[in-house]
């Protein structure tokens, strides 16, 4: 089937880079806030070796480097807090959020990094 607009399929490599940065970005931003709230904890080691983890592999995510790890590694730390925490289990915009990051987590696994990156396609 032909294209409508057969001239934006050069743009394509764009598509994991968009999802790729906006990821990264989103796993900082949500690092660093959980940073800020960590004073009240009292698992302070463990939740904060996470979220340094967490705020690593978004900056990978950023500059592309290591996506697929990064991809990976950030799912299982998304799927923890999923799993482990009561305002992702309440909260109905949460819940949608973390379905949406999901799905940019596993798209990118599959797709690479995009244009931009470091990681090279073999």
């Amino acid at each position: 089937m032909l294209n409508t607009f057969p001239s934006l399929l050069d743009f394509a490599p764009l598509a994991p880079f968009i999802l790729r940065v906006a990821a990264g970005f989103w796993f900082i931003d949500i690092a660093f806030k959980n940073y800020k709230e960590i004073k009240r904890e009292a698992k302070k080691f463990t939740i904060l070796s996470i979220l340094i983890v967490q705020a690593v592999a978004g900056l990978f995510l950023v500059a592309g480097f290591l996506t697929q790890i990064s991809a990976i590694v950030l799912f299982i730390i998304l799927t923890f807090f999923v799993i482990r925490t009561e305002e992702a289990k309440q909260n109905p915009e949460t819940k949608q959020v973390h379905l949406f990051l999901f799905i940019i987590l596993i798209s990118l696994l599959v797709t690479g990094a995009g244009a931009f990156a470091f990681d090279l396609p073999l």
